[in-house]
C-alpha cells in the first residue's frame, strides 16, 4: 500500500469502519446465543446465599480481568482506499494486536487476562484496575497537563507504558519522546541492556530479525526505557511491534518479524506482571526521622549521587540500619547524607554508599576528590543494583581512575569482612544467580586493599535492592536474609577499620 500510514488490513480496516468512532467494543467477545426453557421452569424456594440459576441457566464464565488497556487520543481522520474513504483513528491502527498478544501470553504463561480502551482523563491512579498502557501511531500526539499528570501518577504508584511507533514510524518516537520528558524531566530515555530482565523473563531474547525501512536485518533487540527506581515503567520501542502482534507486516517499514515481536510482547508481559507488586511496595518511601536533627557523632549512611540512576531504592537503607542498630552496640542515625562527589560534601561523612544499574562516568573533579577520600580513610560500598553489569563495569573503569592500577580482588572466605558481625560462611542467591553460577552458595564481594585494610568494596550481585525483603524477579541478587546480614557486615567492617 502507497501511503505514509499503513493499516493493518483491509478486513481490519473495515471493522473500524463499521465500529462507532466512540466506540469501546470488544472485538473478540461474541454475543451470546439465547437461552430457552420450559415454562414450568421456576426459581427454588428462597432465601438463598446466591442468586440461583435455572436447572438449564448456562453458567458464563467470569471476566478476565484487564492487563493492558489503550490509550485513545485525538480525532479521526480519513483514508482513501481502492476509491473508498474511511474514517479511522490512528491510535487503533491494528485493533487486534493486543488481543492477539494476550492470547500467546495465555498459552506461555498460564495466565488469562483482557485490554480495554482508555482515557488518561479517567484514570484513577490505582494501576491494579490497568496495570499496563498502551499507545501506538504513526503521526505526532500531544497531552493536556491534566493528561500527563493522570498518567504521572498511574505509573508513580506501580503502573507501567507501553510505547510503541507502528510502522516504525519516526512522528510518533519524536512525540513519544517529548511526552517522556515532560514526565519525567530527571530521567532520560536510555536504550535498555541486554542483561536487563525483559530480554530474559519468559525466554531468553539475544537476537531479533527485523527490517529497517523495509530492508531486512538482524541484531540484538531495542527496547528504550525510563526506570523508577527498579523497574523499567516505561517501555518504548521504535520498531512496530502491535503489526506483528496482530500477525501481519508491511513493505517499507522498520518492524521487528512476527516471530520476534511476539516473542519480545510476550516477554514485556511477563516482566509487567513480575514487577508490578514491587512498583506498588516502592511507590511507598520511608522516611528518615532523624535526618533534621543535628549531627551527634553517630554513624551516618552516606550516599554518593553520580547520576539521575544512583538512588533506585531510596527505602533499602533504612532496613540495613535498622538492622544495624538492633544487632549491634554502635550508635547508629536514622539519617542519609546525599553526596556530591564533586563538591565538599565528602567532608560529611567516612563511610559512603554508591548503587545503580547503568554505566556512569566521574567527572575530574569527583575523580579527585574520591582520591583524597580513600587516601583519608574513606570507605567506598559499590553495589551494582540488581546485578547489572553495567555498572560493575564502570565502577571497576572508575575507580581506576580514581587510583592508577587499582585492581579489586575477590575476597577470600575467611577474610575478617565476613565475620565482622555475623559468621558468614555462606549466602543465599536468587534464581538468576544460580542459573548462571550453579553451585554458587559463598559469598562474592571484591575489595581493595589501601593501607593495611580493605578501602573498597564491591558486590556485583544486587544487594541493596534486597535490605526491604522485596525480591526483584530475574534480578542477579543476593536474596533479602543473606543481603541484610552481608550489608550489616560491610558496615561494621566499614566502623571498626
Amino acid at each position: 500500500m502507497k501511503s505514509a500510514i499503513k493499516i493493518a488490513s483491509l478486513a481490519g480496516l473495515a471493522l473500524l469502519v463499521l465500529l462507532p468512532l466512540n466506540s469501546s467494543a470488544d472485538l473478540g467477545t461474541k454475543r451470546a446465543s439465547p437461552h430457552r426453557r420450559k415454562a414450568g421452569e421456576s426459581f427454588p424456594p428462597l432465601p438463598l446465599p446466591a442468586t440461583p440459576l435455572r436447572r438449564t441457566e448456562k453458567k458464563r464464565p467470569p471476566t478476565p480481568p484487564v492487563l493492558i488497556g489503550r490509550i485513545s487520543y485525538g480525532v479521526p481522520r480519513e483514508l482513501e482506499v481502492e476509491g473508498e474513504r474511511h474514517t479511522f483513528f490512528d491510535w487503533k491502527s491494528d485493533p487486534a494486536c493486543l488481543r492477539s498478544l494476550l492470547l500467546r501470553a495465555r498459552k506461555r504463561l498460564d495466565l488469562e487476562y483482557t485490554d480495554a480502551e482508555v482515557r488518561l482523563k479517567n484514570l484513577t491512579g490505582d494501576p491494579d484496575q490497568i496495570p499496563i498502557l498502551y499507545i501506538t501511531g504513526h503521526i505526532g500526539f500531544e497531552f493536556t497537563d491534566e493528561e500527563l499528570d493522570k498518567l504521572r501518577d498511574h505509573l508513580r504508584a506501580g503502573g507501567f507504558l507501553w510505547s510503541e511507533a507502528c510502522c516504525g514510524d519516526p512522528r510518533f518516537t519524536e512525540s513519544a519522546a517529548k511526552m517522556f520528558a515532560k514526565l519525567f524531566p530527571d530521567r532520560p530515555l536510555k536504550r535498555l541492556a541486554p542483561d536487563h530482565p525483559v530480554f530474559r523473563c519468559q525466554g531468553r531474547i539475544d537476537k531479533v530479525a527485523y527490517r529497517e525501512k523495509g530492508v531486512p536485518s538482524e541484531g540484538a533487540p531495542v527496547l528504550y526505557g525510563i526506570d523508577l527506581g527498579c523497574r523499567t515503567a516505561i517501555i518504548h520501542s521504535p520498531y512496530d511491534l502491535g503489526c506483528g502482534w496482530e500477525g501481519h507486516d508491511h513493505e517499507g517499514a522498520s518492524a521487528l518479524s512476527i516471530e520476534d515481536a511476539n516473542a519480545l510482547g510476550v516477554n514485556m508481559a511477563a516482566y509487567c506482571l513480575a514487577y508490578h507488586k514491587l512498583g506498588k511496595y516502592l511507590s511507598v518511601r520511608k522516611v528518615y526521622h532523624e535526618q533534621k536533627e543535628e549531627d551527634s557523632g553517630a554513624f551516618v549512611f552516606g550516599q554518593v549521587s553520580i547520576s539521575a540512576d544512583s538512588d533506585p531504592d531510596p527505602s533499602g537503607p533504612i532496613a540495613l540500619l535498622k538492622e544495624l542498630a538492633a544487632g549491634t552496640s554502635g550508635k547508629v542515625t536514622f539519617k542519609r547524607a546525599v553526596i556530591d562527589p564533586a563538591s565538599g560534601d565528602l567532608l560529611k561523612t567516612p563511610f559512603v554508599y554508591v548503587t545503580g544499574h547503568d554505566d556512569f562516568v566521574l567527572s575530574e573533579e569527583a575523580v579527585n576528590n574520591l582520591r583524597g577520600f580513600l587516601k583519608g580513610g574513606g570507605f567506598i560500598f559499590a553495589d551494582a543494583c540488581c546485578g547489572r553489569a553495567a555498572f560493575a563495569a564502570a565502577f571497576e573503569r572508575e575507580l581506576a581512575r580514581i587510583i592508577p592500577d587499582a585492581k579489586l580482588e575477590v575476597l577470600p572466605a575467611d577474610h575478617p569482612l565476613f565475620s565482622a558481625h555475623f559468621k558468614i560462611s555462606g549466602v543465599s542467591y536468587s534464581e538468576a544467580v544460580q542459573a548462571a553460577h550453579p553451585g554458587l552458595a559463598q559469598p562474592y564481594v571484591k575489595g581493595l586493599e589501601i593501607g593495611g585494610s580493605v578501602r573498597v568494596v564491591l558486590s556485583p550481585f544486587g544487594m541493596g535492592c534486597s535490605w526491604q525483603g522485596v525480591e526483584r524477579p530475574f534480578a542477579p541478587a543476593l536474596r533479602p536474609d543473606s543481603a541484610v546480614k552481608l550489608g550489616v557486615n560491610i558496615l561494621v567492617y566499614a566502623m571498626t577499620h
